[in-house]
């Protein structure tokens, strides 16, 4: 005959199940986190990822062709759920990664970007617009920027020259506006058609730039002044060779930071790395350190351990 359990002991058994449970719990998540670590910082997982958008984008230019959507629309429309879906997956592994506070993976940069690139397709009402869709879908392309660490270099150089880059563009507007004024000037009354106002003689001043017909405007000029020629290579020596030299140069200067700023902070990820196990290093250094202390004072107060009763005993002098 089976005994009923105690009132009393049964609320103490489920009392110390329930923080068994938890710690199961916890132990379980704590795996989980640190697989999800584990693969989203393999280079497996980031080639996966970049073929993914490669294959992606290839199968987003076959849809532009009517005859090859017509035959297999059905099996493109297929693949690029299959890709939506492992993009998610992927960010959901990445987020995961970050444990307990996933907030922290929109604190940079690509990963909101990343996220922004993903996640429209996800909306309600964008599958029902055909234009849409196919706006999303192409925003997940520029996903192979951020795929690519190079790539990410060059994006944020460009960034980084944006402060540099409209001072010069300011010195190119008052070098447009300084021979579109001098060429109205001697120009306006022979070659209207390209001189009749300060705009239209920025505007020709821009063709000049591109070295595109600037010929034909020249011999134009010369037929009043064969001293015109000092204006256009004057122009073309500064705008295309000066100016445009000057802005590669800051475009290289912002690469060459970003690239310096990128080598930093992957140093200082790969010490946040290393740091627990130096953490714990140090910590049995100034252990071992405290047993040394302790056996030097012990054998300056002249005492040995007695092994029978592990304490420790004062020499008899000899």
């Amino acid at each position: 005959m089976a005994i009923p359990m105690p009132e009393k002991a049964r609320a103490s058994r489920s009392r110390r199940a329930a923080p068994t449970a938890s710690v199961h719990n916890r132990a379980m998540l704590s795996r989980l986190v640190a697989r999800c670590a584990v693969i989203s910082a393999s280079r497996r997982f980031l080639a996966l990822t970049f073929t993914a958008i490669l294959l992606n984008g290839l199968v987003i230019g076959l849809q532009t062709y009517d005859s090859f959507e017509r035959a297999h629309g059905g099996v493109l429309d297929t693949l690029n759920a299959v890709f939506l879906a492992f993009f998610v997956v992927e960010l959901v592994i990445r987020i995961v990664a970050y444990g307990a506070r996933p907030w922290r993976f929109f604190g940079e940069g690509w990963n909101v970007f990343d996220f922004v690139m993903v996640v429209p397709a996800l909306l309600p009402g964008v599958r029902e617009s055909t234009t849409a869709l196919r706006v999303v879908r192409l925003l997940r392309v520029f996903r192979i920027v951020s795929a690519l660490p190079e790539m990410r270099v060059l994006v944020q150089g460009l960034g980084r020259s944006i402060a540099p880059l409209m001072s010069m563009a300011v010195l190119v507007l008052l070098l447009f506006y300084a021979y579109g004024m001098v060429g109205w000037i001697l120009f306006s009354d022979h070659d209207p058609a390209h001189w009749s106002s300060l705009g239209q003689s920025m505007l020709t001043l821009f063709s000049v730039l591109t070295l595109e017909g600037w010929v034909e405007i020249q011999e134009t000029a010369l037929g009043y002044s064969e001293w015109a020629w000092v204006y256009f290579v004057s122009f073309i020596l500064v705008s295309s060779f000066v100016l445009i030299n000057m802005v590669i140069a800051v475009l290289i200067n912002g690469v060459d930071e970003a690239r310096a700023r990128f080598a930093a902070e992957r140093k200082a990820a790969e010490r946040a790395e290393d740091q627990p196990l130096l953490d714990r290093l140090e910590s049995l250094r100034e252990g071992i350190d405290d047993i040394e202390r302790q056996l030097a004072a012990r054998a300056s107060a002249g005492t040995q351990p007695d092994h029978r009763s592990g304490e420790y005993r004062t020499l008899d002098p000899l």
